[in-house]
């Protein structure tokens, strides 16, 4: 992600190749971004998806020639505003919060940060449950 686009939507990922530029896009499960590559005239090549656990919002790895690379960008541009169209206006603020989230953890060596605070959280709780059904009997 060192090459960054000003889309919070779209992620460039460094992958050698002579012919094409891969990304990350977010989407939903209706692929709203597919009509805008169909209408900006752009062929993507789709990879493995990541659906967001809570989220109506799957991360869609692609790839398109380099030469179509500034379609694609013009494509990607319009996606905000038909998430906010097609009913979704929390679409920026996840793809924002996503990005931080992404950020925090490439910082942190691989690590999310509250990740252990849950894992002892989770710790406490059966510990806690375990004491209470001792105590019940």
């Amino acid at each position: 992600m060192s090459r960054e686009y000003n889309e919070s939507c779209c992620w460039t990922i460094e992958k050698f190749s002579f012919f094409h530029n891969y990304f990350a896009i977010i989407d939903t499960a209706d692929y709203l971004a597919d009509q805008l590559f169909i209408k900006h005239q752009v062929r993507v090549g789709f990879g493995p998806e990541f659906v967001c656990p809570n989220a109506p919002y799957r991360v869609i790895m692609c790839k398109c020639w380099k030469r179509d690379v500034d379609a694609f960008l013009a494509a990607i541009r319009e996606l905000p505003n038909k998430m906010l169209l097609c009913g979704h206006p929390d679409y920026l603020t996840f793809c924002e919060d996503l990005k931080k989230k992404v950020q925090t953890v490439r910082d942190n060596g691989g690590v999310l940060t509250n990740e252990t605070d849950d894992t002892a959280q989770k710790v406490e709780q059966e510990s806690a449950k375990g004491a209470t059904c001792q105590a019940a009997r």
